[in-house]
């Protein structure tokens, strides 16, 4: 099963789409993953991937990361 985040920035952003995912977020995203797994009783491995799209005017460039961050334990 995979949880996906999908970011987009402008070209000319200092930060690409996939830098912009703060740990923040990932928390936010782990937790709710975690919650729809168990309440949904979900027996399957999962990874955490990010679609990072840039815009060039015209033109979108697309960028699939697979595991792009992982379920950190506290």
């Amino acid at each position: 099963m995979c949880f996906i985040e999908v970011k987009t920035r402008a070209s000319n952003s200092p930060v690409s789409p996939e830098f912009s995912v703060s740990k923040k977020q990932e928390k936010r995203i782990i937790s709710a993953a975690h919650q729809y797994i168990v309440k949904n009783e979900i027996d399957l491995e999962i990874r955490f991937d990010i679609i990072a799209i840039t815009s060039d005017k015209n033109e979108l460039i697309l960028e699939h990361i697979n595991n792009a961050f992982y379920p950190i334990l506290d």
